[in-house]
Order: structure tokens, then C-alpha cells, then sequence
């Protein structure tokens, strides 16, 4: 269990979703537009050093873990607290043939496990958690000075919400709609003195984030397969471009890149 108060889906959810992964889990390009978006920041952001000491947080079942290892050379670190995500991330690292070591915990611990780091990410995390502040101190203090942060939450504001809302709102529940937009982190950037380095809303529509459906009726069956239909179509070369345009308003996806303040 997370010692934040402001949890909104507690390890039990985790544990529950993490029951029904399937492995191997693991992260290429040319999977989906979106996942393509995303390596796309990692990919012009990540600095290049080799050995540097990586955490991802929440990190289960290690796939976005695994693609910063082989494209980067880190010492790689995941932190989670749900028993079964752990078990996951172990074993899908062994079938990928990763190097990493695995720990169970939870960020809000006072004492970092692994001591500080060059580089702490997190990818659809933030947006579990009440307070936005209070959750991304908890990431910047296993940060060196000067460290690099990066973040990203899905976006459930404008027609994502509408859509969201019908297929699945009591997963919606569990999420921090405010997390999705960038008021919201200009609040904590300054808050926590962190430089921007990149921020924005990237992947253009994808229906992929409107993975879970709640009570199957035949109408919420035949928007999800609307839903399954428009991300395939968007998918293939021909209409690519399309995930190129982005707004609050549609977008899959939004993703920020920082600097913890250097030391005095």
C-alpha cells in the first residue's frame, strides 16, 4: 500500500491489473503510432552517456525499461510497489535478456533504496495520485543534482474524457483528470524549481488508451470496436500524419522533460 494518502489506485488495482499481463512485454518501434511518439521524446531527450544510472518508477512490467537499457547502456532500476508487477518485471526481463535490478518499495519512503540517480522516469504514474507536487517531489528525490526527470500521463480531457466516461468510468475515477493538462504542471514546476527542458502533447488521437470496457452492453462493445477500428485505420502508413496533429483537446498523450536544480 502507498503511504500517500492521495493514492487513487493503491497496490491492490496493480496487482489485480498486472494478474492478466501477458509475457513478453516489450516496447519497438513501429508497434503504434503512440508508442512510437513516445520512444520519439526518449529517444531526442535520454542523454547519451553510456552507464549512467537509470529509475523507472511504477515501472511494471519493465517493457519501457527494457527499451532505455538496450537503446541506452544504463544501470537500470525499477521501483514498485505491487508484489505481482515485481514478479513480472523479473521474469519479462529474463525472457528479454535485460540486465536490471528490480526493487519493491514505494517512493514516498524517506530513504531512496538506491540512492540518487542520474536520470528518473515515469510513464503513466502521476496521474494515479491526488496531489501532482507531492508526487513529482517523490520522483526529483532520487535525482542528483541537475538530474533529468521525465514524465508522462495519458490524456483523458476533451473528446478522451466523452469517450473514456462511457467505456470505463470507474477506471476514470482512479486518475487525476488535473494531471492532464499543463496548468497543472506549470504549478509543479515551479513549485519544485525544475527546468523544462521539453513538454507537450504528443500521439495525435489514438484509441489505444481506451483499453479497459466496464459492463459490456452491446452499445459500449460497438464503441470499443469503433474505437479498436479507427486506431488500426490511423495506424497504417497512409494516415500516419494524422497522429502528427496534437491539442489538449485529443491528443493520447502528454509528456515532460526536466532538470532538477543544480547544486550551490
Amino acid at each position: 500500500m502507498s503511504t500517500s494518502a492521495n493514492d487513487l489506485a493503491g497496490n491492490d488495482y496493480w496487482d489485480e491489473r498486472w494478474a492478466l499481463q501477458k509475457l513478453p512485454a516489450e516496447v519497438r518501434k513501429g508497434q503504434s503510432p503512440l508508442i512510437d511518439t513516445i520512444t520519439d521524446v526518449l529517444d531526442a531527450y535520454l542523454p547519451r552517456q553510456a552507464r549512467l544510472d537509470f529509475l523507472e518508477i511504477g515501472g511494471a512490467p519493465a517493457q519501457w525499461l527494457a527499451y532505455v537499457a538496450r537503446t541506452r547502456g544504463y544501470r537500470c532500476h525499477l521501483l514498485d510497489y505491487s508484489a505481482v508487477g515485481l514478479k513480472l518485471a523479473v521474469r519479462n526481463l529474463e525472457m528479454l535478456g535485460v540486465d536490471a535490478a528490480v526493487h519493491y518499495g514505494d517512493m514516498f519512503d524517506d530513504a531512496p533504496i538506491m540512492g540518487t540517480l542520474d536520470v528518473v522516469m515515469s510513464l503513466g504514474v502521476i496521474e494515479h495520485f491526488g496531489d501532482l507536487t507531492q508526487v513529482v517531489k517523490a520522483h526529483a528525490k532520487f535525482l542528483k543534482p541537475g538530474g533529468m526527470l521525465i514524465l508522462g500521463v495519458p490524456n483523458f480531457s476533451g473528446v478522451n474524457r466523452v469517450v473514456k466516461t462511457f467505456l470505463s468510468p470507474e477506471n476514470l475515477a482512479r486518475h487525476n483528470l488535473a494531471s492532464m493538462k499543463t496548468c497543472a504542471w506549470d504549478a509543479f514546476e515551479y513549485d519544485l524549481a525544475l527546468s523544462r527542458v521539453y513538454r507537450g502533447y504528443v500521439g495525435g488521437f489514438d484509441a489505444r488508451i481506451f483499453r479497459e470496457i466496464e459492463r459490456p452492453t452491446p452499445l459500449r462493445r460497438l464503441a470499443w470496436l469503433a474505437m479498436i477500428a479507427i486506431s488500426t485505420v490511423t495506424g497504417l502508413p497512409p494516415f500516419r500524419r494524422v497522429n502528427r496533429l496534437n491539442a489538449p483537446g485529443f491528443s493520447a498523450y502528454l509528456m515532460g522533460v526536466y532538470r532538477t536544480p543544480e547544486a550551490h
